[in-house]
């Protein structure tokens, strides 16, 4: 649809016509990472569901490009926010992906039996560094390292993206860069993408 036409193409590009996780199975994670989804707004079936993941003692961290809603809800429910620069959710999904590679996170069987351009995206990211996502994104190396130890922490992770952020310049490519990191941690199963849940 025309609100997220470009998220969709970002989504397809790396997971074709797969439908993701249910996001009423969000509570089963230890880690939930909620990314550009202002969901107190637009997807209230979800806020639960956070709330059970830090009630259980998970973790719960929003990124978004200011303090929505959602992200001043989970932080009073002791869960995380970090508010990046508009447009910066690819650098910071490349630059993660970089780390997963160069830090031995990178499910390389997952990689090999289930995707195609794994050795590309490796040499795509390569030579990426991090004072340049920082830059970009606003980030400190602390909320960096913090983002970078949650996802590949995670015993069970599920990742619900929305689709906002999309909405300007380079939107899918940043789509596209935070589900292939997904595939690069072997956790694509647990990530939802969908605007209309």
């Amino acid at each position: 649809g025309l609100c997220d036409s470009a998220a969709e193409a970002g989504y397809r590009a790396i997971y074709g016509d797969i439908v993701g996780p249910d996001p009423e199975d969000a509570d089963q994670a230890d880690v939930l990472i909620v990314w550009g989804c202002d969901a107190r707004r637009t997807h209230q079936h979800v806020m639960p569901r956070m709330r059970e993941v830090l009630r259980r003692g998970g973790e719960v961290l929003v990124i978004d490009i200011y303090e929505t809603d959602t992200m001043r809800q989970v932080r009073s429910w002791g869960g995380r926010g970090l508010v990046i620069a508009p447009g910066s959710d690819a650098a910071l999904a490349l630059e993660l992906t970089r780390l997963c590679f160069e830090r031995g996170h990178a499910d390389l069987d997952f990689l090999e039996s289930e995707c195609v351009g794994g050795d590309e995206l490796r040499a795509h990211v390569r030579d990426l560094g991090s004072e340049d996502a920082l830059a970009e994104t606003g980030l400190s190396r602390d909320e960096l390292e913090l983002l970078y130890g949650l996802l590949t922490g995670a015993e069970k992770l599920f990742m619900k993206l929305g689709v906002g952020w999309t909405r300007r310049r380079y939107g899918a490519s940043g789509m596209r860069a935070v589900c292939a990191l997904a595939a690069v941690l072997g956790r694509a199963d647990w990530l939802h993408f969908q605007s209309s849940d």
